[in-house]
């Protein structure tokens, strides 16, 4: 008679949780066949053991780091060509590239110079008018402002550099982690 009241029922699953990386606040459920969570458990262990040791080996190891190396180094070398261009045009016209202290933050700053002497900008027009024409003083505070203007697309191309060394390195990343699905 309990045979006969007992309905049939399917086998029930196991179920374990797993991390869900888009919406970590939201983990995954996953149904597995009856009596394979445990073997789920070590086999995703041993995965994960597997990466602790190999990662270093990929991103520490000397191609990795040699490939990084030659990356840096050729934006680098592009980054100082540009400013050591812009440099020397405004050296010519008695102007300097410096760094002028705001709060905490050093900010890069053109210069006007006169022999060896520094001006910073908030006095600029009090320096260019002690001892200088008023056309002189018109002149330089013209190369100023352009010079400003300059600098600017330079800093922009130099932040677009930044950019593409951040998406080659990280090219090169995501190519050194795909050896780890392979290996």
């Amino acid at each position: 008679m309990i045979e006969e009241l007992h309905p049939p029922t399917k086998e029930s699953l196991d179920r374990c949780y797993a991390n869900n990386f888009k919406l970590p606040d939201r983990p995954r459920l996953l149904a597995l066949p009856r009596g394979q969570a445990n073997g789920f458990k070590k086999d995703m262990q041993a995965g994960i053991d597997f990466l602790r040791r190999r990662i270093p080996q990929v991103f520490e190891g000397e191609p990795f780091q040699r490939q990084k190396g030659r990356i840096v180094e050729r934006f680098t070398v592009r980054e100082k060509d540009l400013m050591d261009d812009f440099t020397r045009r405004i050296a010519r016209e008695q102007f300097a590239l410096g760094h002028m202290q705001v709060g905490a933050v050093a900010l890069p700053e053109i210069f006007p110079s006169s022999k060896a002497r520094w001006c910073r900008s908030k006095t600029f027009p009090r320096w260019c008018t002690r001892g200088n024409s008023v056309a002189v003083a018109e002149d330089i505070e013209r190369k100023y402002e352009q010079f400003r203007q300059e600098f600017t697309v330079v800093y922009r191309k130099t932040l677009t550099l930044s950019r593409e060394l951040a998406s080659e390195l990280s090219y090169l990343e995501a190519e050194a982690a795909s050896v780890l699905g392979t290996a």
